[in-house]
C-alpha cells in the first residue's frame, strides 16, 4: 500500500506522470486525517472506492469529477461483479449526488444510524412528483415506474455500520427495478482487477418511492460498494 499526500485518484496519477496502476493508497483530508481509497485505473478515467473502514471527514467531491453514473462492484458466490447505475433518460441532465454521511437535497434513509455511509441520489426531492416517470438505468437499460405518490426516495446507500447497529423493522423486498444490477451485473474476470475486501460492505439500502420498491441487504446478501467515476 503506497502513501501519498494527495486527495485524489486523479492528481495521484498526474502526479506519477500516467504510471499508477490500479490499487490501494492512503491519502489525507483538508484536516491531515488519513484515509484509504483504492483506485481502480481505466483507459482515459477510473473509479474511486472509499475504504469501509474510513473514520475521518471526507470531502467526496474531491473524489470524483463525473456525476453521471456510479459504478457498483459486488460480490455474488465468492467472485466480483460490476454494473453501472444513472439516470433515466427523462432525467439525464440531472447530475448524480455522492453524499458522506449526508443526504441533503434527497429524502433521509431509513438506516440513517448506521454510520458512516454513502448516500448516492438519483431525483432529488424536489423533482418529484404524482405519475411522474423515476427509476434509474442499469448496465444501460432503463429500469423505471410511475411515482403512484410524489414519495421521494430515490437513492442508494452504502452502510459501512461500525457501530455494528442493526437494521429497523422496514424490510421491504427484491425486485427487478431495484436489483437489477445485481442479477445482470457483468462478472469481473480478471483476479488481478478485484477490488480488496476492505472496500465491500455487506450493509446496503434501496429505495424508490412511491411504487418502485424498497429493499435493504437482508433481502439479498452481498458484500458492494461504490466506484465514483473521475475522467483524465
Amino acid at each position: 500500500m503506497l502513501f501519498i499526500e494527495e486527495n485524489n485518484c486523479k492528481s495521484l496519477q498526474v502526479a506519477a506522470n500516467g504510471t499508477l496502476s490500479s490499487g490501494t493508497y492512503t491519502v489525507q483530508n483538508s484536516l491531515c486525517q488519513s484515509f484509504r481509497i483504492y483506485c481502480l485505473f481505466k483507459e482515459g478515467y477510473g473509479y474511486t472506492f472509499l475504504s469501509s473502514n474510513t473514520n475521518v471527514t471526507v470531502n467526496m467531491e474531491s473524489l470524483y469529477d463525473d456525476k453521471t453514473h456510479i459504478l457498483v462492484r459486488f460480490t455474488k458466490a465468492n467472485k466480483q461483479y460490476e454494473s453501472t447505475l444513472a439516470q433515466i433518460d427523462t432525467f439525464a441532465s440531472v447530475p448524480l449526488s455522492i453524499q458522506y454521511n449526508s443526504y441533503i437535497g434527497y429524502n433521509e434513509p431509513h438506516n440513517v444510524n448506521m454510520t458512516p455511509y454513502i448516500y448516492v441520489g438519483f431525483i432529488p426531492a424536489s423533482n418529484t412528483s404524482k405519475g411522474a416517470r423515476q427509476g434509474w438505468k442499469t448496465n444501460g437499460q432503463e429500469q423505471f415506474f410511475n411515482n403512484c405518490d410524489a414519495n421521494p426516495n430515490s437513492y442508494i446507500m452504502f452502510m459501512f455500520n461500525h457501530e455494528k447497529r442493526g437494521y429497523t423493522d422496514y424490510v421491504g423486498g427484491k425486485n427487478s427495478l431495484l436489483y437489477k444490477w445485481y442479477d445482470n451485473g457483468k462478472e469481473v474476470l480478471s483476479l488481478s482487477d478485484y477490488v480488496p475486501d476492505e472496500f465491500f460492505t455487506s450493509y446496503h439500502e434501496i429505495s424508490h418511492g412511491g411504487c418502485g420498491g424498497y429493499s435493504r441487504g437482508s433481502n439479498v446478501p452481498t458484500t458492494a460498494n461504490v466506484g465514483m467515476k473521475f475522467g483524465e
